[in-house]
């Protein structure tokens, strides 16, 4: 029980960074879109959309097992 909660948190710090990375990466670039979508479609694409969804159902899941 004690993983899942230390999971859970890791997640989340994880998703505010990545969330942070991409709107700083909105000051600075003009079609962050596309760019996601590039990296999507490139080789490593699997791994990158893995690497989002991962973090994103794992702390959702958690937060949903908090709320019971």
């Amino acid at each position: 029980m004690a993983i899942s909660s230390i999971t859970v948190r890791i997640t989340g710090v994880l998703l505010t960074i990545g969330t942070t990375g991409v709107a700083a990466l909105a000051v600075v670039h003009p079609d962050v879109a596309g760019l996601m979508m590039d990296i999507g479609n490139s080789g490593g694409g699997a791994v990158a959309k893995f690497a989002v969804a991962f973090p994103l159902l794992y702390h959702w899941m958690g937060a949903f097992r908090h709320t019971l």
